[in-house]
């Protein structure tokens, strides 16, 4: 979905990842496939600035292999992961424990 506000068109995109499999090694392969498909529609968009919400189904407190793989897909695509951001507030995200 794209709002344009103004002179800028903003890209939508909510997600519903699969669970994380707290592997240091294996990662569903359907999670790289909607990663692959948002990269995909990333490149393929006109837009001037996106944001992805939605349920990633990563614990990004973790070490692991899915972890990594978001942090890269957000690099390779020069995305801000707001659980990074010095205004997140991790203490409203539900944790499983």
């Amino acid at each position: 979905m794209t709002v344009k506000m103004f002179s800028r068109v903003l890209l939508l995109i909510n997600v519903y990842l699969p669970v994380d499999l707290q592997s240091s090694h294996a990662i569903h392969a359907e999670y790289e496939q909607a990663l692959g498909e948002i990269e995909g529609f990333l490149g393929s968009s006109t837009y001037d600035d996106v944001l992805i919400c939605g349920d990633f189904n990563t614990d990004m407190r973790r070490t692991n292999v899915q972890t990594e793989t978001l942090y890269h897909f957000a690099e390779r695509n020069d995305l801000i992961i707001g659980w990074d951001s010095a205004c997140a507030r991790p203490d409203m995200t539900y944790v499983n424990t």
